[in-house]
């Protein structure tokens, strides 16, 4: 496999490594996803299909996929179905007053990657549209405390850099969310397909982005779960 830098990977979730009801992570930190019993969201091949309701993955609280004021990234590949509010990937929610980030869709088609301290909200938010065009599309949101700013790529193009990140700490005990917003509001699950989530605890070069996004499974490590079939 290409050598796609993994310091700090804490969580890397291909959506076609399913054990019973859990999606895998190979970073090593177990922090494995458990579908949603009542409405699970369904498996095909190498993606998981969520449709409408509250289908959703959830990764239960932990430090390693949680976040004071330091630099992280977030990538996911999906394909929308519909065009609306949805929420891709989550890490707690809870209005007014609650620290959480978030990949979110908006009802323009664009894509957001949105982080809260509680009292300022920093949005970061593409120029293109993607909802609903049949195709894949990956985006990677970037806290980049080197500049500073909030930053997004889509599909290895940097998008938008949001004003200087005000944000405080965004550190929260709330489980992270895939498919879903984490209160389950019905109105903002997502409606589509998602290939994998991958969550890193650095800043990346922007050559790494684009390339991570040419070859999204240069990102997944070596020789890690040989009961998966995963050898280098």
């Amino acid at each position: 496999m290409p050598g796609y830098p993994l310091a700090d990977a804490v969580a890397l979730w291909p959506m076609n490594l399913l054990r019973g009801i859990d999606i895998r992570d190979l970073s090593g930190n177990n922090n494995h996803g458990i579908f949603a019993a009542a409405d699970p969201p369904r498996w095909i091949n190498d993606y998981i299909n969520f449709d409408a309701g509250v289908e959703r993955i959830v990764v239960p609280h932990s430090n390693t996929i949680d976040f004071d004021t330091e630099g992280f990234f977030v990538t996911v590949c999906f394909r929308t179905t519909s065009v609306d509010y949805q929420y891709i990937v989550n890490k707690n929610y809870g209005g007014a007053g609650v620290e959480w980030y978030a990949i979110v869709m908006l009802t323009t088609g664009r894509v957001a990657f949105q982080i809260d301290d509680g009292a300022v909200l920093v949005n970061a938010t593409s120029t293109v549209i993607v909802s609903n065009d049949g195709e894949w599309h990956i985006a990677t949101g970037i806290r980049n405390t080197n500049t500073g700013n909030v930053e997004l790529y889509i599909d290895g193009i940097i998008c938008n850099i949001a004003p200087p990140d005000i944000a405080g700490s965004i550190a929260n005990n709330g489980n992270l969310f895939i498919g879903c917003r984490a209160d389950l509001l019905v109105t903002r699950d997502f409606t589509g397909d998602i290939r994998f989530v991958n969550i890193h605890h650095y800043v990346p070069q922007p050559s790494k982005v684009a390339l991570s996004h040419q070859e999204p499974y240069c990102m997944y490590p070596e020789n890690i779960m040989p009961e998966f079939g995963i050898v280098a």
